[in-house]
């Protein structure tokens, strides 16, 4: 059993590795095609006016046989595809290994454009959720627990401040008016991360990720990962 979750462990750092070098391997792909779309833009213009000049039309007939360009941009061609036909066949195998991984997903981060969608946001997935919820600065003594306790009619307890789901719409105002900007709400199972710039690191069970996925979706909040 040892052995077993060792070679699993191994498996999932070479597939993360992997993973990694395909990205960056698709973009420098995506900067080949943007090259050849340039390209194309060149070969239309010299078109257009191959169609104006018969001196030019020569001049180009010339250029072309005293270089390479023929067999490379067939090459390419060729090359592009074959390239088409190899995607398709492992676009539907590449579906399937997100799929799945994605079933084991307990960590997502969220981007909003500002502090107004926050509470339209948590409440599409918090609502019945849980009763309760903490408040928790990142940093103690960046603000009065005991204080900020009674303007958001919640109660202190121990590092953190105990707060009804009602006040929630209260307590993320409250917070952004006193500079807040690193702060988090959890209950049971669920732990919500605030940082700057409005982004939302969300740690909870894997269907509860599908719900705040949906909901980001429905009203326009970014999924993905931000520093």
């Amino acid at each position: 059993m040892t052995t077993d979750r060792v070679v699993l462990k191994d498996l999932i750092k070479k597939m993360d590795k992997d993973f990694i070098q395909i990205n960056k391997q698709i973009l420098e792909f995506r900067a080949v095609l943007s090259k050849l779309e340039k390209d194309y833009e060149i070969v239309q213009t010299i078109k257009t006016n191959t169609k104006i000049s018969k001196t030019y039309l020569a001049d180009v007939k010339d250029n072309v046989n005293k270089s390479t360009i023929l067999e490379n941009i067939g090459l390419i061609n060729k090359t592009m595809n074959q390239f088409s036909t190899d995607v398709s066949e492992i676009k539907g195998k590449v579906s399937d290994i997100d799929d799945f991984l994605e079933k084991f997903r307990t960590i997502r981060i969220y981007k909003l454009d500002d502090q107004k969608k926050i509470f339209r946001f948590i409440s599409g997935f918090l609502e019945g959720f849980s009763e309760y919820f903490t408040f928790k600065p990142e940093f103690l003594g960046v603000v009065d627990l005991n204080q900020f306790a009674l303007e958001i009619n919640g109660k202190k307890e121990g590092s953190g401040i105990k707060v009804s789901y009602e006040n929630l719409p209260g307590l993320i105002d409250a917070a952004y008016s006193k500079g807040l900007r690193n702060f988090v709400l959890e209950s049971n199972s669920l732990k919500l991360i605030f940082s700057p710039n409005y982004v939302v690191k969300i740690m909870a069970e894997n269907e509860m990720i599908k719900k705040v996925d949906k909901v980001a979706k429905e009203i326009g909040v970014q999924i993905g990962a931000w520093s």
